[in-house]
């Protein structure tokens, strides 16, 4: 694994999920940090399956001024249903299993009650759940479980095994996940994710390599390489969030400006002393990490930009340049 060229750069602070990770496996996102959740439902009026794992939801036709909140106990007995206005979220995905997400800036979620009143339903749906998942939701919930560590909020359509140990999970954004394990036991061996069902090679490659991890980040500008001692890293570390963002072009832009404050961090730190008097040995890894850097960086950059960069560093920075053996 390479090492920091500047110490104790990397401080950030890391929650591997926002809200509470348990719901994640029965279709809920959330809350999230400035309140809210994403919601995966059954509405039986438009077809949608009705079953205990499902929030079942209704009153999605125009007609309608509210909408209705439900769900079913393990023994098929229903919980007391709750209504909201219609405006308080955004619908998405198909009419029989309809998305929930509720809208920002809205009113009625400004009374904590209000909010209260939803926090409540989904614990209570969630804590209804007390009997084993089938295999099928298990495998769900350590696909999850990666994706929560990355940063991917989107929702599990189906997951298929393909073979033992092997499975694919069809992801609502139309992504898909390729989750590959030693044994029963096992967490994670390998795992790829591809944009879409089209796509013939995977964006992002994950594989243990002891006593870590390897990702490959098949950006737009290139191929990267990077080690980490933890898969939780991937998402810790800014270098990595910008690679992980660039290659699912998922608005890497975002996530720029770290490294670009790391990158004028090493560039600081530079040995910038002409090669006959400076000790090679010491810069060669800082030169390295240099030039990957401005590489990963192209995928939201452009090269002239970054070329100046370089040089308004030198420019700067050669005259204060000392011998680190002093």
């Amino acid at each position: 694994m390479k090492a920091n060229f500047i110490s104790d750069y990397w401080n950030y602070s890391y929650s591997i999920n926002e809200g509470n990770s348990y719901k994640k496996g029965l279709g809920i996102i959330g809350p999230f940090t400035d309140w809210g959740y994403k919601i995966k439902t059954s509405c039986p009026e438009a077809g949608g399956e009705t079953t205990d794992q499902n929030v079942i939801v209704s009153g999605l036709d125009e007609d309608a001024d509210d909408l209705t909140l439900k769900y079913l106990y393990g023994d098929g007995k229903e919980s007391d249903p709750i209504s909201f206005p219609k405006n308080s979220f955004d619908v998405s995905g198909s009419s029989h299993s309809p998305i929930l997400q509720t809208r920002k800036n809205i009113r009625w979620w400004d009374d904590e009650e209000n909010q209260q009143c939803l926090d409540d339903l989904l614990d209570s749906f969630a804590e209804s759940k007390d009997f084993p998942l089938p295999q099928e939701q298990s495998i769900e919930g350590d696909v999850l479980s990666v994706l929560e560590i990355l940063g991917i909020d989107t929702l599990i359509s189906k997951v298929e095994q393909k073979k033992d140990n092997h499975w694919i999970a069809y992801l609502e954004d139309g992504s898909e996940v390729e989750l590959k394990k030693e044994d029963g036991e096992d967490f994670l061996k390998n795992l790829k994710i591809y944009l879409n069902s089209g796509a013939s090679s995977p964006q992002v490659e994950i594989y243990r390599d002891k006593p870590g991890f390897e990702t490959i980040f098949n950006t737009p500008q290139g191929r990267f390489a990077r080690k980490t001692e933890k898969i939780t890293d991937l998402a810790k570390e800014p270098i990595h969030k910008y690679l992980f963002h660039s290659s699912l072009e998922r608005d890497p832009e975002l996530y720029q400006e770290p490294v670009v404050n790391y990158l004028n961090a090493i560039l600081k730190n530079h040995d910038w002393r002409p090669k006959s008097t400076k000790h090679v040995e010491s810069v060669s890894d800082s030169e390295e990490e240099i030039s990957q850097i401005k590489k990963m960086l192209m995928n939201t950059l452009t090269e002239e930009s970054l070329d100046e960069m370089y040089a308004k560093a030198r420019e700067r920075y050669t005259m204060g340049s000392i011998d680190p053996r002093n």
